[in-house]
């Protein structure tokens, strides 16, 4: 397993941890200090993996959704 996929999955358990309705992105289920030192290509490929997890585990739409990609290409999404 690769840091980015370490990281997606942290994400993942933190993203389904959270309460209904919350909108969120990657970066927010982090600390930001811990978030701060992963080198931008890490975090891109976390990013996908994240989405490709959401997709893989039959999670998209049914427990999260994709609202919308914000210009500097992070993702928000919400807990449903």
């Amino acid at each position: 397993m690769g840091f980015d996929e370490y990281l997606a999955t942290i994400a993942l358990k933190e993203a389904l941890n959270l309460l209904p309705n919350s909108e969120f992105t990657i970066r927010d289920l982090f600390r930001l200090s811990e978030w701060e030192i992963v080198p931008q290509s890490v975090k891109l490929q976390a990013g996908l993996r994240f989405y490709e997890m959401l997709t893989k585990n039959n999670l998209l739409n049914s427990s999260i959704i994709e609202l919308e990609h914000l210009p500097d290409n992070t993702t928000v999404y919400k807990k449903i």
